[in-house]
């Protein structure tokens, strides 16, 4: 096989050449989400930000292992900890 050749195809079968690119649903989204909400509940949190446009809600996760910051309080001194 030509070295060439042999580049190509390498090129072709990549992990990245196998994923599905394309825009999910809002319901997709959100039950994603849920599913790494529930298998993994001491560390993520899953909290709503406000509503779409369409009246849609706009969920939010983050992950800590720790005690995680509440909405609406001061993160400047979590932030300069970084």
């Amino acid at each position: 096989m030509p070295p060439l050749l042999f580049v190509l195809v390498l090129l072709f079968l990549t992990p990245a050449s196998t994923l599905d690119f394309r825009y999910h649903s809002n319901q997709e989204m959100e039950q994603y989400l849920l599913q790494v909400n529930a298998s993994n509940p001491d560390i993520a949190h899953l909290y709503s930000i406000g509503q779409s446009v369409l009246g849609n809600d706009t969920p939010a996760a983050t992950s800590c292992p720790t005690r995680c910051v509440q909405m609406g309080e001061n993160t400047d001194r979590y932030r300069d900890t970084l």
